[in-house]
């Protein structure tokens, strides 16, 4: 797949347009650049906040229907705790109040898209094999960590991420937020509203920062390092297409396998003796194919790493990168977001 971008003519119009609108001197520029990226971090705590409200709004609505008595009532507590659902629909209710909260108060700064091009099906796997194979190099290191912080102090390492206990209760409302809602709202959130509004920083840029806020947002450590990396790969996948339908089916698949490893476990487990076989038969498969992903990555990495070409953007000659990257991740808002982050991370490791 060739990718042209924006031509020259697109380019320049942006370049001038930001320069007459009162960026035309290092200092206001770089003033432009930290007030745009302080927004997405407010951005993102709103859509923090109402997944918190709502979340706590269910599990009230729960508790009214516990006190209820009726059995009805019994019927819905059991279904909403039991089987997990409570976790989807209240992401799904905070969803569909902040992400157009949040859309509304980006608005001040236009989103910048390049030309939609179309991807292969080999460009497509390469990519899928690399969020796949890397993404889990990253969730090991993850671990590691957290099995030396257990060490030191002596929490157990289920409970240092969150996605074990998710994967320990799946009903089909969850594995339904796990595998398609969390997939197409993450990469709406990322590779488009937040990315497409940092690209003049430069492609390499955008996908570094938009991977950054990826990984944070989760919370643990583990997933920190997992969702980043992966980030990384989706990023690419957006700005050389300009689509993030090819984001969203490998996030889709990404987040299916570790569904389907949790499904093979818990069915190894309850199972009779003949599926307990079958299902350390599957298990051993899954593992040998974790770690062909993990070769493969690694492989595609070092052959194609040098040879992938990026939008340099339109930031103006003279400011130095220390002085750029100052504005872009030292600002109100992305403060706020690392606060939220070390307190959200320090929740599963303390």
């Amino acid at each position: 797949m060739e990718y042209t971008g924006m031509n020259e003519e697109q380019e320049r119009v942006q370049r001038e347009s930001r320069e007459n609108g009162g960026m035309g001197t290092p200092g206001r520029y770089l003033g432009s650049v930290r007030k745009q990226c302080s927004r997405l971090g407010f951005a993102l705590i709103i859509i923090i906040a109402f997944s918190y409200i709502s979340s706590f709004a269910w599990k009230q609505l729960v508790a009214l229907m516990a006190a209820s008595g009726s059995s009805a009532g019994q019927e819905a507590v059991h279904f909403l705790t039991d089987r997990g659902a409570v976790i989807a629909l209240s992401s799904l209710c905070g969803y569909l109040v902040s992400l157009p909260l949040a859309a509304r108060f980006l608005k001040p700064f236009p989103e910048e898209k390049s030309l939609k091009m179309k991807m292969r099906a080999g460009k497509f796997l390469m990519l899928l094999v690399l969020a796949m194979g890397l993404g889990y190099i990253g969730s090991f290191a993850g671990n590691l960590i957290n099995m030396l912080i257990s060490a030191a102090t002596g929490k157990s390492l289920f409970e240092m991420n969150p996605v074990n206990q998710m994967l320990n209760m799946l009903s089909w409302p969850n594995i339904l937020m796990i595998t398609v809602m969390a997939p197409l709202v993450e990469e709406w959130i990322f590779r488009k509203m937040l990315l497409n509004r940092v690209r003049f920083l430069g492609e390499q840029r955008a996908i570094v920062f938009t991977a950054l806020l990826f990984g944070l947002m989760h919370g643990n450590i583990s997933q920190t390092i997992f969702a980043t990396i992966i980030g990384l790969v989706l990023g690419y996948a957006a700005v050389k297409t300009g689509r993030i339908v090819h984001c969203i089916l490998i996030h889709m698949i990404v987040n299916s396998y570790s569904v389907l490893a949790s499904l093979l476990t818990k069915w190894t487990g309850e199972g009779s003796s003949l599926s307990v076989y079958a299902g350390y038969g599957l298990l051993t498969l899954f593992g040998l194919s974790v770690f062909v992903f993990m070769i493969a990555a690694v492989v595609i990495l070092i052959l194609k790493w040098n040879k992938a070409v990026y939008r340099k953007g339109s930031v103006p000659d003279g400011i130095g990168g220390g002085a750029l990257y100052r504005a872009v991740y030292l600002n109100p808002g992305m403060i706020l977001m690392y606060l939220y982050c070390i307190w959200e991370t320090l929740q599963y490791i303390l």
